[in-house]
């Protein structure tokens, strides 16, 4: 008998022992670190980026994955039902493992019954809104996902989005700063597609692209789940890293069991979770397809109509000659992608400029009036634009290695490690085609005694021709940009502190633009050198085929100090090779007060 005790003994302590080391184990799988958004940390090991208390059962939750699971566990086994219709999602992770009994969570729970039954999901996708210059919260873009209803209205819609609660006093000065640093908070929210689609597509004017994705409805119920128990639940927010790229990327690892965001630096980017998607896991995308904003809708259909069409518009906006006129000797097909157009012109322009001026909301009554004369049920027919998705763009960090030599013979090797994101030779969307924008690009140099030879911290040039020439649909193209650089374009050793700005105009076409910019700079003393400059830029900037790429500028500048009116003049030509978003080789010839080549290798990742 006494032996019989000790197996029983040794066999029930051994079974303990063995569930013990299993939860460990599992208290470590990818999927139940997503269900608490546990992220691992240098110093500290493993923290969650919630900050709500109560979205954790065990006091030690937010930093032991292990006492957690322990705690949902016991929860759900001798706990209330409420526990378990807080937690659907991790209900449904230890069902899957025999560890809690099978139970339908709709017929338990009313509440989530009554959730679920407002959101009868039957696919989801990945919305990118492109990069917008105009706000620093929207310069890399912005990830949600779009969840799509068992009905035909697609602006109706529900979406799961992430983001900063930022006060409506904060400017963006403040935003930037409190973003960088994790001054606020953030949480997820569910709004009607309608209400991203209007704030992007039409107040922001930016192109939504849509990634559609292959989920099972097991993986569907299972994200819904999830979305339901982070109702309320409030996290750390930080700009580049924990932000709305990296935890949708954490949501699509939860449901996929797949490695969307295999972290290789110290920020992530909207564009890394697309770019994941489309080529590390094609198999979960069906579909990619583009929503044009109201602004790229009205030059698509524009750039679409014939020349005399065109002209037609232009008479009729400068109220040179009335519509009927213009009109009176089109077909009704040809009337109706007129009229198309004008009402896609004077809808974006009441975004752009706030509202019509009265001689603009007139015409546009005179327009309406002329639909109601055309046939019942005509539409335009318009072909779709060929664009580039944004996933097919050049990745946006840069190594780069690069060889300098001068007309004397003397050369120099350089080694550039760019953060992101890309600059006017990159193989871009359209819409930033010519543009930049640039972020921790330090430049190391064999010629310096310090190593640095250049730390651009940030440059942003908005570098965009007149899709029109109508009324209001005018821009200036400007950059600015500060960090640090050499003193002037002569002399090594000399890195000072600067920060430069330019304005002007661009005109040109889809592969082609001229510009010109007003420009000045500011920098710290060296030497007897000026610290202010004023002076002018023009460049060419050329796009005809994917895999090649080329620039020319001409840049003027003199020092303003009366001491000393020092002055420089560059004219460059630099040239990009290849159609990878991967890697180019680009040349360079310069000339100055010498004459410099080099050749540059670069790797994107």
């Amino acid at each position: 008998m006494k032996a019989w005790w000790m197996m029983s003994l040794l066999w029930l302590s051994t079974a303990a022992w063995a569930q013990d080391a299993y939860l460990k184990a599992l208290a470590e799988s990818p999927q139940w670190l997503r269900l608490g958004h546990y992220q691992s940390q240098m110093i500290t090991g493993v923290k969650s980026s919630v900050t709500s208390s109560d979205f954790f059962l065990s006091q030690s939750g937010p930093s032991d994955p292990h006492a957690e699971l322990q705690a949902t566990l016991d929860a759900f086994l001798f706990g209330s039902t409420s526990t378990i219709c807080r937690f659907p999602a991790r209900y449904q992770f230890l069902q899957q493992r025999k560890l809690v009994s099978a139970r339908n969570l709709a017929d338990t729970c009313p509440e989530y019954e009554q959730y679920l039954s407002q959101y009868p999901v039957n696919e989801v996708s990945v919305v990118y809104a492109a990069g917008f210059l105009g706000n620093p919260a929207s310069m890399f873009g912005h990830l949600l996902l779009r969840l799509k209803l068992n009905n035909n209205a697609r602006l109706l819609d529900n979406t799961f989005n992430f983001g900063a609660m930022v006060p409506p006093q904060d400017n963006k000065l403040t935003y930037i700063f409190q973003g960088i640093t994790g001054g606020y908070e953030a949480r997820f929210s569910d709004e009607p597609f309608y209400h991203h689609s209007h704030v992007y597509n039409e107040d922001e004017l930016r192109n939504l692209w849509e990634y559609s994705l292959s989920l099972t409805p097991k993986q569907i119920q299972l994200l819904l789940a999830h979305r339901y128990e982070l109702q309320n639940v409030v996290f750390d927010y930080y700009f580049f890293t924990e932000n709305c790229a990296f935890q949708l990327a954490e949501l699509l690892e939860l449901v996929s069991n797949k490695s969307i965001l295999s972290t290789k630096y110290p920020w992530v980017l909207p564009y890394d979770v697309i770019s994941s998607l489309a080529d590390n896991h094609p198999d979960l995308v069906t579909k990619v397809e583009r929503t044009p904003s109201r602004q790229q809708q009205f030059y698509d259909r524009y750039a679409q109509l014939t020349a005399a069409q065109q002209e037609h518009i232009r008479a009729f906006v400068r109220q040179e000659t009335p519509l009927d006129r213009l009109l009176k000797d089109e077909s009704f097909t040809s009337r109706n992608q007129i009229l198309d157009v004008l009402l896609d012109y004077f809808s974006y322009l009441e975004v752009r400029h706030d509202g019509l001026t009265e001689v603009q909301a007139i015409q546009r009554k005179q327009v309406l009036l002329q639909r109601f004369t055309l046939p019942a049920g005509l539409h335009s027919q318009w072909s779709d634009v060929e664009a580039v998705p944004p996933h097919a763009t050049q990745k946006p960090s840069l190594l780069q290695i690069v060889h300098r030599a001068d007309h004397r013979n003397q050369g120099s090797t350089e080694v550039r490690i760019r953060g992101n994101y890309y600059d006017e030779l990159s193989i871009n969307e359209r819409e930033n085609n010519f543009s930049a924008l640039q972020a921790l690009d330090l430049t190391i140099s064999d010629r310096e005694k310090n190593g640095i030879k250049r730390l651009g911290l940030v440059e942003i040039r908005h570098i965009k021709p007149d899709q029109t020439d109508l009324i209001g649909d005018k821009g200036l193209s400007w950059s600015f940009g500060f960090g640090l650089r050499p003193a002037s374009n002569a002399c090594q050793n000399c890195t000072v502190g600067y920060m430069d700005g330019g304005i002007g105009k661009a005109y040109g076409t889809d592969e082609t633009v001229v510009y010109g910019l007003i420009t000045g700079r500011v920098q710290t003393a060296y030497r007897a050198l000026s610290y202010t400059y004023l002076g002018s830029e023009l460049g060419v900037i050329t796009k005809p085929t994917r895999w090649w790429r080329t620039k020319v500028t001409a840049k003027w500048e003199t020092g303003l100090e009366q001491s000393n009116h020092d002055q420089d003049m560059v004219v460059t030509w630099e040239q990009a090779l290849g159609a990878s978003p991967d890697w180019d080789v680009r040349t360079s010839l310069s000339s100055s007060r010498q004459q410099r080549w080099s050749l540059k290798m670069g790797y994107y990742w």
